[in-house]
């Protein structure tokens, strides 16, 4: 409540007891009446809302137990407290009304001493309650903002630790940071939760974390120029990287994506032959967009892929290796942005990138950042951040 004294809204059928009411109530309470329940919705909406509501039972065109089940079942008013003053003592009809959701009834003849002393003790109740609710959205709100700058800490240290991975090899510079923003846009056309968009992100960032256990050779080589066990070894080593994150909770799905996402929609994959929709979706997904780039980028196959195909490969692949939905789905969010990364380049600065360029590289330092990718509004801002932060000068090449 503020400086102003509370307000008590009346609803009574009979002028008198509105009268004799009002004169027990005008020196300490603002007075708002109305006659009957049919204007009680209405009264009790206008603004300044009430503070307590003194009803009437027996009315004629709507009774007392109406009018507090209109009020109770609307969420401007729900939380309005409500005392019934009536002339029915029977003790029924005062457990009928208490269960309605009235805070107290009051039989009349009304004794002025005895209304007063209830309202105050009403009103103190209430505004407890009101500060206790101000104190618990508070709380909330300091809580959400901790929790969401914890988010932000670890996705940026994750984010810097995935650089860190890609940095080992001069092919996949950049691969994990394309994979995950465009397994995030995918996940989002395909109209997945939150949840699984911000796991799927993640996962596309970690995916290669089992990669800094592999050989030099391993790393730097693609992996149809290893030979099979070679080859098995390295997968394998990258899958278990799940059990870096199974024991922490929010990252189990994350977890699962990882390990699963060498498995094959025919079943053929590993490390359990998991077929169709056994695999997770977001391993569906890790897998489609990962090896589009490894081929694209040259780390898959004997030679980089053109775009094209890249696009053949995954519909040749399609219900073997690939879900037939997910390569559709992919296809028809990036194919009309078909990009080769030869030709000519343009040296832009940061002011003047802009959501949708396709970014050939952006170094700093002779580290590079990422590579290959249509630039996002988010990617921009995290540029920026960083420039603040750390004076580097960012290298930046497009595509005319």
């Amino acid at each position: 409540m503020n400086n102003q004294k509370p307000l008590i809204l009346l609803v009574d059928d009979e002028p008198v007891i509105l009268r004799f009411m009002t004169d027990i109530l005008k020196d300490s309470y603002q007075i708002r009446a109305v006659k009957s329940g049919g204007e009680v919705l209405d009264a009790c909406r206008l603004q300044p809302l009430p503070d307590l509501v003194l009803l009437d039972i027996m009315m004629p065109d709507m009774d007392g137990y109406e009018a507090l089940k209109l009020l109770k079942n609307d969420p401007v008013t729900k939380n309005i407290p409500v005392v019934f003053v009536t002339g029915k003592s029977d003790e029924t009809d005062e457990q009928h009304g208490l269960d309605l959701g009235a805070v107290d009834y009051l039989t009349k003849p009304v004794k002025p001493a005895i209304v007063l002393s209830r309202i105050k003790n009403h009103l103190e109740l209430k505004q407890h309650r009101d500060n206790l609710e101000a104190l618990v959205k508070q709380r909330t709100t300091q809580l959400e903002q901790a929790n969401k700058e914890l988010k932000n800490t670890f996705v940026e240290t994750v984010k810097s630790f995935s650089l860190l991975m890609d940095q080992k090899s001069e092919e996949l510079a950049g691969h994990s940071r394309r994979v995950a923003e465009k397994s995030r846009r995918l996940a989002k056309a395909m109209e997945l939760s939150d949840k699984q968009v911000s796991d799927i992100f993640l996962s596309g960032l970690l995916a290669r974390i089992g990669s800094i256990w592999l050989t030099d050779k391993n790393q730097a080589s693609p992996l149809f120029m290893l030979s099979k066990p070679e080859r098995e070894e390295a997968i394998q080593t990258i899958v278990n990287a799940r059990m870096l994150f199974c024991n922490i909770e929010s990252l189990r799905e994350v977890a699962l994506i990882i390990g699963s996402q060498y498995e094959h929609f025919g079943g053929t994959g590993i490390p359990s032959h998991l077929t169709g929709e056994d695999i997770p979706i977001g391993s569906r997904i890790l897998a489609v967009v990962r090896d589009f780039d490894m081929l694209v980028e040259g780390s898959l196959a004997h030679k980089p892929f053109s775009q094209s195909e890249a696009v053949q490969y995954l519909r040749r692949n399609s219900g073997n290796y690939y879900d037939p939905k997910v390569v559709e789905a992919y296809i028809s969010e990036f194919g009309h942005s078909v990009r080769q990364s030869h030709g000519d380049s343009i040296l832009v600065g940061l002011a003047d990138l802009v959501p949708g360029m396709f970014v050939e590289e952006v170094s700093v330092n002779k580290r590079i950042y990422v590579r290959n990718m249509e630039i996002t509004e988010e990617i921009i801002e995290e540029l920026l951040s960083l420039q603040k932060k750390s004076h580097f000068h960012w290298k930046i090449l497009v595509k005319p």
